[in-house]
């Protein structure tokens, strides 16, 4: 593995696998810390994940947020926003 390679596995990333032979798509959510959840995804099921595979063929790098949430908001794509109460 390359050194460029090494640094782009120690970040949080989301990655669609599939098609597999059955129809099947797999998500998987892996942290930087290398803790795994895998998610099957029946194939009538599938349209969203073909959808956004397309558009990110080497899987999603999710930085990590450094900044405490308050309870009244959440963070999307490094930006706050405040949830409607």
């Amino acid at each position: 593995m390359g050194q460029q390679e090494a640094v782009v596995t120690r970040k949080n990333r989301i990655m669609i696998y599939g098609p597999n032979t059955d129809g099947t798509y797999v998500v998987e959510f892996r942290t930087a810390a290398g803790q795994a959840l895998a998610i099957s995804v029946p194939a009538g099921e599938t349209a969203v994940l073909k959808h956004f595979q397309e558009r990110m063929p080497y899987g999603l790098f999710v930085p990590e947020v450094r900044e405490e949430p308050t309870a009244n908001s959440f963070h999307c794509c490094n930006v706050r926003v405040s949830q409607c109460v």
